[in-house]
């Protein structure tokens, strides 16, 4: 038995479930520090927000598709207001392990050492944390610019990051994990878009995840990359959805 595989167990039980069903591990909060910044208005507010996405996915299902514009204008209605105190778990009740676990379905790695590890780490309640933090993060920074939340994302993630990566006991477990982990995540976040508004694909396109991966990998990795690579690279994970690809018309004459 390869003994690597034991470092990270699968914790992710035995049913993974939908999109729409939240994760069975529950997740933590800021914490004390940064809760203070809410206030006492926290409960109040979250219930207000749930009730306000479960009406909001409810009318975007009338929409075939919502501009950038609309779409800028819903997150700050929904999320904004309550100065993202529901963090820990995506909107909508999204499920973090439904979408990891899809991307390690579809993934395609180039080499077979350390696979079997490494898809268990991406679906470690820790990398839903991660995930969902990150998406957070991301979210903030292209529609609610404010950079005390980003940071506070940001923290969380990279503390996330740190303790997955360090929970790997050997230097081929940790290579493996830094080359091929942020491709998984970026894929990840993408989809959680695609999930959350589910009219706006036309706005989460081929360029956006190109972009998206490209800030994933400066940010876990330290290395920057044309948009060119990215592209390169989802092809070769076969991380590429044709859908979202906009192709150029033939325009010369047979």
């Amino acid at each position: 038995m390869d003994g690597e595989e034991d470092e990270h167990p699968d914790e992710r039980g035995d049913n993974v479930g939908s999109l729409h069903r939240a994760p069975s591990t529950s997740l933590p909060s800021l914490g004390p520090e940064a809760m203070k910044t809410y206030g006492d208005k926290y409960e109040q507010k979250l219930k207000r927000a749930s009730l306000s996405a479960k009406n909001t996915v409810l009318e975007r299902k009338k929409h075939t598709y919502v501009s950038s514009v609309e779409v800028q204008e819903e997150v700050k209605r929904v999320v904004g207001q309550v100065e993202f105190t529901e963090h820990n778990k995506l909107p909508f009740d999204i499920n973090p392990l439904a979408l990891i676990t899809d991307v390690g379905k579809r993934i395609r790695l180039p080499r077979a050492e350390g696979c079997r590890l490494y898809k268990s780490v991406l679906k470690s309640p820790g990398s839903c944390q991660l995930l969902t933090y990150y998406f957070w993060h991301y979210y903030c920074k292209r529609y609610l610019p404010r950079e005390i939340l980003q940071k506070t994302f940001l923290d969380l993630l990279a503390e996330r990051f740190v303790t997955l990566f360090w929970g790997l006991k050997n230097s081929a477990s940790k290579d493996y994990f830094l080359e091929y982990y942020p491709y998984a995540i970026a894929e990840a976040v993408c989809s959680a878009f695609d999930a959350n508004f589910q009219g706006s694909t036309e706005d989460f396109d081929d360029e956006f995840r190109n972009t998206v991966f490209r800030e994933t990998r400066m940010l876990f990795n330290g290395v920057d990359s044309t948009l060119d690579s990215m592209q390169m690279r989802r092809e070769q994970m076969a991380l590429i959805d044709y859908s979202n690809v906009k192709i150029e018309a033939d325009s010369e004459d047979d």
